[in-house]
């Protein structure tokens, strides 16, 4: 705390004692003189929550509250969290200033459902991160039917050529883990005493959150920081995009139990690979690395581990700040011309499209724009 002499100094000198000051760190909290940020961190769900800042009287009005979250987002950056602004201070006065920061700010955290949790960024990147690394992250009937409503509650989001949806609106879906085991599968204790009835209906919600993965508007995206089997490989065939760790590997395992075959997960491989490259891998079950999987299609990218938890946010942050109905629409369009009979119809399909969007008032806006500048980008 200030001494009565130092809050007397304050008072004559204005803001040339707190540029004496400096920030000091400690756990849970980071200190400026008597004024200090708390936060706690949450290892699961990689998010550090500022709770509160408190600043006395005699340092208010000269910014130190800013320093400080200054410092707190700092900090979560070097440790790859996200920020979660639990604190009124930074949620309504710091966060709307300090645009910078939206990248990992956090705008809400769902942890009701065991095993999950689900952020989602003020950029609109909502994460779904796996956090039962102890378990290696088994795909829980629970889960699934988390997953389900939350990817219903994205496909209902209503966009428009206008421009990019408004903060809070869910723009990217990532997929993401915590522990060496991105996922090891469905869990088995929704299948060992249960129904053929009971284990039906627990099969067609996964097979509705894998396909809302490529139906929903967003662009969908799996981080893989591990080894990815069965079920967990079909979640990340049926994204959009996929990032994978140097030292990620794939699996389909069915075949190595007794009377196993990994029957669903092989629509989804079957989906995004050549299609006899995907009966191989679930025939053999043999495990692939993540350089392997770039090389058939399963994978976009290798991330070394360096650059790991830069990659994936830099990446989905992108996607976030470009995302529109135009985008969306161009998902849409893409998975279509996909299965068009031939050609000719797939480039009906996108000639639709193309017309929709220049006729657009946000792109004859673009377009009129462009050639004011004389054609230059």
């Amino acid at each position: 705390m200030l001494g009565r002499s130092q809050r007397a100094a304050c008072h004559r000198q204005g803001p040339s004692l707190v540029a004496r000051l400096y920030t000091r760190h400690e756990p849970g909290a980071i200190h400026m003189g008597s004024a200090v940020l708390e936060y706690h961190i949450n290892e699961e769900s990689r998010v550090l929550d500022i709770e509160h800042t408190r600043t006395p009287p005699e340092l208010r009005g000269q910014g130190v509250a800013e320093k400080l979250c200054v410092a707190a987002f700092e900090h979560a950056r070097s440790e790859s969290l996200r920020v979660q602004p639990s604190c009124s201070y930074v949620r309504d006065r710091y966060l709307p200033k300090h645009t910078e920061a939206h990248d990992i700010a956090v705008h809400s955290v769902d942890s009701a459902t065991p095993g999950l949790c689900i952020s989602i960024s003020w950029l609109g990147v909502a994460s779904l991160r796996l956090v039962e690394a102890r378990r290696r992250n088994p795909l829980t009937a629970a889960i699934l039917a988390r997953c389900q409503s939350f990817l219903k509650e994205c496909a209902a989001v209503d966009l428009t050529h206008d421009g990019p949806p408004p903060p809070g609106v869910v723009r990217v879906v990532l997929l993401e883990s915590s522990g060496p085991v991105f996922s090891s599968g469905h869990d088995f204790r929704d299948f060992a005493s249960a129904s053929a009835a009971e284990q039906r209906r627990v099969l067609e919600v996964c097979a509705d959150v894998n396909a809302a993965l490529r139906e929903v508007p967003q662009v969908t995206m799996a981080a893989v920081g591990g080894a990815c089997l069965a079920g967990g490989a079909q979640l990340v065939a049926s994204c959009d995009l996929v990032l994978a760790h140097e030292d990620a590997s794939f699996c389909l395992p069915g075949v190595r139990s007794p009377g196993g075959f990994c029957h669903t997960p092989a629509v989804a491989m079957g989906a995004r690979l050549a299609p006899h490259k995907a009966l191989e891998l679930a025939l053999l079950g043999s495990e692939i690395d993540a350089a392997e999987a770039a090389r058939i299609g399963l994978a976009n990218s290798v991330v070394a581990a360096s650059e790991w938890p830069t990659a994936v946010d830099r990446t989905a942050n992108q996607l976030a700040r470009t995302f529109s109905k135009s985008v969306a629409d161009g998902k849409r369009t893409f998975y279509r011309q996909l299965v068009a009979p031939n050609l000719r119809d797939k480039y009906a399909v996108a000639t639709d499209a193309m017309v929709d969007m220049f006729s657009s008032p946000a792109y004859q806006e673009s377009m009129r724009a462009f050639l004011m500048r004389g054609g230059k980008k």
